[in-house]
């Protein structure tokens, strides 16, 4: 329960706040201002009473990005050191450039719509649900704290048209085809070859070292993807043991990774390139690569040759859509992909065909043409 109360501090009345911090379940005190007079400091005690009663805000003129950095901060403990750097990134990049001035108060319904549809040109529905997930759940920690009266944001909803959904999954092939066409001979062939090949999520692709490639038998295993702690990228064991898997490469793909890896062992033999980490893909220092280093170098690619806009989770997409078309059981594409449950691979590529067939020879017929 809050409470309103006066403190004299030398010859000045001091009020003060106490409420219970969400963050810590303790009791905390604020002060709401200093007065020489105590007939003063009697009238601030009743205006914020009056605020308690009535359940208006108790602190005002605290803006959007006060709050953003609060509830992160709140939510520090209960979050991977991963996710909180993530979340802190969307934040600083996208939500307060964009809503941080806003005062609490005056933040409404409109201003959050506003930013949403604002981002839809340039991110998917998938990234603005997370952006959602870090502006409701913050408004609500301001509900919770008094710095509002109500959540303008509580029964905001993402549209998940078919539409909207069928942008994010169905790619061009010829598009894609002709990306990977250009690429071939650049730093950005091994991954876009990979991601639209092997279905390989980016994360996972900067996670591969040579002892997950099996030449022999022309398959692959993800054990460790990267990720950015602490401003510093190093490689990590999957948070979910169905990323963990092995997943059968083309004749073509096994080319490509056997002359990357030719020229590889030339260069560490020559003293050119070091292989700290024994990593497929690495920086001249042989450290991990961040994924938005990559994701940046493609967006700078497609730009400078006038290609369509694509991503690697699309060429993700793309590597679903092979399979589905060639019959692959769902269950199977499921694994394949690395999800936890197949209703997450239903939901997302629905309607997909039931039938299972060897999937190494499936691999093989369907790009062997392409690649």
């Amino acid at each position: 329960m809050a409470s309103v109360f006066i403190r004299k501090r030398n010859k000045n009345y001091v009020v003060y706040f106490e409420y219970t911090d969400p963050s810590t379940s303790k009791r905390a005190q604020k002060s709401m201002g200093s007065y020489g007079k105590k007939k003063d400091a009697n009238r601030r005690v009743v205006d914020l009473k009056h605020n308690l009663i009535s359940g208006e805000p108790v602190f005002n003129g605290v803006d959007f990005a006060t709050l953003i950095k609060r509830y992160l901060d709140y939510r520090k403990i209960n979050l991977s050191i991963s996710t909180y750097n993530y979340y802190t990134r969307i934040s600083d990049k996208y939500i307060i450039p964009t809503l941080g001035e806003v005062k609490l108060d005056e933040l409404t319904y409109d201003d959050i719509d506003d930013y949403i549809h604002k981002q839809r040109s340039s991110l998917s529905s998938k990234t603005l649900e997370t952006h959602l997930n870090i502006i409701k759940p913050a408004l609500d920690y301001a509900v919770d704290t008094s710095l509002i009266k109500s959540n303008p944001a509580k029964y905001m909803k993402l549209s998940n048209s078919s539409s909207d959904k069928n942008s994010r999954i169905v790619q061009d092939k010829d598009e894609i085809v002709n990306l990977l066409k250009e690429a071939r001979g650049t730093k950005l062939e091994l991954p876009l070859y990979l991601a639209s090949g092997a279905g390989l999520k980016l994360s996972e692709i900067l996670g591969l070292t040579w002892d997950n490639i099996d030449f022999k038998n022309k398959k692959l295993n993800i054990d460790k993807v990267v990720v950015r702690e602490n401003g510093t990228v190093i490689l990590k064991e999957p948070r979910s043991n169905s990323i963990i898997r092995t997943i059968y490469l083309s004749k073509s793909l096994i080319s490509i990774l056997r002359d990357k890896k030719d020229n590889t062992d030339f260069l560490y033999k020559t003293g050119k390139r070091s292989l700290r980490h024994n990593l497929i893909l690495h920086d001249i220092d042989g450290n991990p690569i961040a994924e938005d280093v990559i994701s940046r170098r493609l967006s700078e690619f497609i730009k400078r040759n006038s290609l369509p806009h694509i991503t690697f989770q699309g060429l993700r997409h793309f590597y679903v859509n092979l399979l589905i078309e060639s019959e692959v059981s769902i269950s199977t594409i499921s694994k394949l992909i690395g999800h936890s449950n197949v209703s997450t691979t239903i939901k997302m590529y629905s309607p997909l065909l039931e039938k299972n067939e060897d999937i190494g020879d499936i691999s093989e017929k369907i790009f062997s043409e392409m690649f």
